[in-house]
């Protein structure tokens, strides 16, 4: 009667043994499954990261370049406000010539020549305003 507890206990034994090694196996295939997707995921964020990286020096560079050119037409609006000053002191002091038709003529270039420089600074007003609305 021993003997037949004993092999009624090897066989339970060898069983809890054999679902043991089943295990472990099972366990061996969800931790591989597990590092492939840590892997995968490790390369998702990598690839994310350089995407950023890329962008984020891409949109520098558009700011820089931006930038000059706000600069620039900043610059020009200044010149044009300064001959624009210019052509008003200029203006005012011109003394009044002998003939009328003289007078008529220059005052109508000096007016004319005056609103293009006005409409040359608005269009660079403008421009800065668009500009700076892109940045």
């Amino acid at each position: 009667m021993t003997d037949h507890n004993f092999d009624n206990f090897s066989h339970y034994f060898n069983k809890w043994q054999k679902n043991l090694i089943n295990f472990a196996l099972k366990r061996n295939l969800v931790n591989k499954e597990l590092e492939k997707y840590i892997k995968s995921f490790q390369t998702i964020d990598s690839e994310i990261y350089k995407a950023l990286f890329i962008a984020k020096e891409y949109y520098n560079k558009k700011h820089r370049i931006y930038n000059q050119k706000i600069k620039r037409l900043k610059q020009k609006e200044i010149e044009f406000k300064q001959l624009l000053d210019y052509v008003n002191r200029e203006k005012r002091s011109l003394k009044e010539p002998k003939k009328k038709d003289e007078i008529s003529t220059s005052i109508r270039y000096i007016k004319q020549s005056i609103k293009e420089i006005d409409d040359k600074i608005n269009n660079l007003s403008n421009q800065i305003e668009e500009l700076n609305l892109d940045v």
